[in-house]
């Protein structure tokens, strides 16, 4: 009996350092590389479902020349560095499926050709070895892309509904979040050291529960650990306001929990008037909750900015009214 209590005790030490241990999962996404002058990209549309693991990457290419172009495709899909590898991968040019030959270094190869003044639609679809859903960092990089001109790229990233409270940070700034889709857009726009990258950084729950950097106290693990198995309905508390909601200063410091019980409010549509998020996604679901009206007549709104190399705002600015005042 008691040899069978230290078995027991052993195994669950032992699987409690596994996980602590597990590696850290990343998700690195190079676009494909095409050298060809005569080449345009007119779409790059890439999804990145965290929940089933799946990348898709459709491309539409033009051949802007008069002559026939033969190429061979060059596809970054693994990365042995970062132990990033794939399985089930399908490629087609113009909906036909095609084989891939294997090179070096994680890269892929096509052969196609792309008739003159013609485009064709390269589809690449499979899925990550990782667990995007444990992913620290999700990030796609544009370099291959410089110097050409691309006339549409969007990113959506999905992430299901209990790692919303995970995110940390998000590039570039000017994002959209829509059903549990984190997109990026650009259009008619050359990859350059503002546009080359769209990173999501997040937390993970075998890092918050099992990491040696995290420190948490009863009450922070108790909410990470409830949200983190679905147990939404015993996050619960009563403050002076008598909302059922915490404070940050009720013994609640983690970000990732406050997160959390932001959350839970949000989608309980309680909030309080003077309250706003420090966090990223939850910030844009304020607006629906509060039903702010702003009268925007004779105001000057920022409609788009960027994120400048020196850490400063670029405000692109429309005036609403023919009329100004300065004092509005």
């Amino acid at each position: 009996m008691i040899g069978t209590f230290i078995l027991l005790v052993i195994l669950l030490i032992s699987n409690t350092i596994s996980i602590a241990a597990s590696p850290i999962t990343y998700m690195y996404l190079d676009t494909i590389k095409i050298d060809d002058s005569n080449i345009e990209i007119t779409s790059n549309e890439i999804i990145i479902d965290t929940v089933t693991s799946k990348i898709e990457n459709t491309i539409y290419l033009k051949n802007t020349s008069d002559k026939e172009i033969e190429m061979n495709l060059e596809i970054p899909l693994e990365n042995e560095e970062l132990n990033i590898s794939i399985k089930n991968l399908v490629i087609k040019l113009n909906d036909v499926q095609v084989e891939s030959v294997k090179g070096e270094k994680g890269k892929y190869f096509v052969k196609t050709r792309i008739s003159a003044n013609s485009g064709k639609k390269i589809n690449i679809e499979y899925y990550t070895e990782n667990d995007l859903q444990k992913a620290k960092l999700i990030k796609c990089n544009f370099d291959n892309q410089k110097g050409k001109k691309v006339g549409k790229l969007k990113v959506d990233i999905k992430i299901d509904d209990r790692n919303i409270p995970l995110v940390e940070k998000i590039y570039p700034g000017h994002y959209t979040f829509k059903d549990n889709t984190i997109s990026v857009e650009y259009y008619n726009y050359e990859a350059n050291a503002l546009t080359k990258d769209v990173i999501v950084k997040k937390e993970t729950f075998n890092n918050l529960l099992y990491g040696r950097e995290v420190d948490l106290n009863d009450k922070e693990e108790e909410i990470i650990s409830n949200w983190y198995q679905g147990k939404e309905e015993s996050i619960k508390s009563k403050n002076s306001y008598g909302y059922d909601y915490e404070h940050p200063e009720n013994n609640v410091n983690n970000k990732i929990a406050i997160n959390i019980l932001d959350y839970i409010q949000i989608k309980k549509k309680i909030i309080f008037e003077y309250y706003e998020p420090d966090f990223t996604l939850l910030y844009g679901m304020i607006d629906n909750i509060k039903g702010y009206e702003m009268d925007l007549k004779g105001k000057t709104v920022c409609i788009d900015y960027v994120e400048t190399e020196e850490g400063k705002d670029l405000y692109v600015d429309k005036t609403v009214d023919v009329t100004y005042d300065e004092t509005r």
